[in-house]
Formats: structure tokens, C-alpha cells, sequence
């Protein structure tokens, strides 16, 4: 949200899409690990075949059209398209962006 305003209150200009990233690009292993450390348990990431994942959502009340929407966001990740990282944000912000740990020990403090 910050980094949306300085963009639309600030002077400069954008040529097409803006790539707004961490500094480091985070996996579904890595957020696994994270959130092992952070919880004294063991939390290993496992990935479901397609089918049987909208098949789980539709069973537990998501509208298949939602689930399978929702679908599209796990397939890039799998794909390496969240992979890549620009500092972009970091300029924007003045500072570094706060880190998924940095989120992940925040939620546990509260």
C-alpha cells in the first residue's frame, strides 16, 4: 500500500506494469522452514495433485469457479514465475521491504 502511494502521489512516471518484489524471492519450501523455526513443529510443504486440490476446496464450500481461479496463483508459483525479484519496492519504500520471516514472527507475537 505504501509503495501504491508513492507511486500515485510522486512525480515520476511509469512505462506499463511496475514489478513491486522483496528483495528476495520466497518458495513454498522456505515459508515450510519458516514456519517450522517459528513454531517448534515440524511443517513440511505438500503439493496436491490439481483435481483432488479443487476437489478438497469445493468439499469444504469454495465455488469451483473460485477454486479453480484460486488454482492459477499455486501453478505460477510451481512454474518460478513469483521467482524473480527487483528493487524497485525497496527504492520506493526508502528501506527494505519486510521479509515473509519478519511477517511470520509478527502474526506469532499477536
Amino acid at each position: 500500500m505504501q509503495a501504491a502511494a508513492v507511486i500515485l502521489a510522486g512525480d515520476r512516471t511509469f512505462d506499463g506494469p511496475v514489478t513491486l518484489t522483496a528483495g528476495q524471492a520466497v518458495t513454498f519450501d522456505d515459508v515450510a522452514v519458516m514456519a517450522s523455526q517459528a513454531s517448534g513443529h515440524e511443517v513440511t510443504r505438500v503439493t496436491l495433485d490439481d483435481e483432488a486440490w479443487i476437489a478438497d476446496k469445493v468439499a469444504a464450500g469454495t465455488p469451483e469457479a473460485m477454486a479453480r481461479m484460486t488454482l492459477t496463483t499455486f501453478r505460477a508459483a510451481r512454474q518460478g514465475r513469483f521467482a524473480g525479484v527487483d528493487p524497485l519496492l525497496a527504492r520506493l519504500l526508502g528501506r527494505e521491504p519486510r521479509s515473509v520471516a519478519d511477517q511470520r514472527m509478527d502474526a506469532n507475537a499477536a
